[in-house]
């Protein structure tokens, strides 16, 4: 072949295999400066998107798990609280219908003094009144109490004599739980005078020297 022929060959052959270098070069450059970013934009806004999907489903469970602890907290005390009420509530009326029953109770014992007094049988009659008032008393009906009292020192105590109380020991026993009681009951001194005046008028119908009379209470 002539040498001429051969060196035109070999340099169509590099000139063709430069120009397909051209091309492939080109190629490469424009995927790696326009597809290569687009590409990778995507894949990292693709992960991005993944990775806040993921956080959101955090927080929200995060949330959920706060709202039910809050939620469940909250009923625990509301019910804690009805709970309370309601046996506030029962204390309430048991202490009502406590306090009911001795009222009537102590009616009872008022009546009965008054048909004692009225048959003449004062220290029964006494004896009574006293129960009556002291019942009266724990049972918050202070209205029936006082009169149970005014009758015990003012119409009772002027008919009774020293042998009332050596014959009828349960009256100075019921006596002295009155005493008890008023003295318990005596918030600011309101009782005072029904305790100094029962104390005295005893004393002198027993002729007891030795007792001192009683001081006013600390309540008061």
């Amino acid at each position: 072949m002539d040498p001429l022929q051969i060196l035109a060959q070999v340099n169509a052959f590099y000139s063709n295999a430069f120009s397909h270098l051209q091309w492939i070069t080109i190629a490469i450059l424009g995927f790696g400066g326009v597809f290569l970013p687009v590409l990778l934009q995507y894949l990292q806004f693709r992960s991005f998107q993944q990775e806040r999907d993921y956080l959101k489903k955090q927080i929200k469970n995060e949330i959920q798990i706060e709202l039910d602890s809050a939620i469940k907290e909250l009923f625990q005390t509301e019910r804690d609280n009805f709970q309370k009420q309601i046996e506030e509530q029962f204390k309430k009326i048991k202490t009502q219908q406590e306090e009911q029953t001795l009222a009537i109770k102590g009616i009872a014992f008022f009546l009965q003094g008054n048909f004692e007094f009225d048959k003449k049988l004062y220290s029964i009659a006494a004896n009574d009144f006293a129960i009556a008032s002291e019942i009266l008393l724990r049972g918050k009906d202070e209205l029936n109490c006082r009169r149970t009292l005014d009758l015990l020192i003012s119409e009772c105590f002027p008919e009774l004599k020293k042998e009332d109380f050596e014959d009828f020991p349960d009256l100075d026993t019921s006596i002295d739980k009155l005493l008890d009681t008023l003295k318990l009951f005596d918030e600011n001194g309101r009782y005072n005078d029904y305790i100094r005046s029962i104390f005295i008028k005893r004393k002198k119908i027993r002729g007891d020297k030795e007792l001192v009379e009683p001081t006013k209470t600390e309540n008061q």
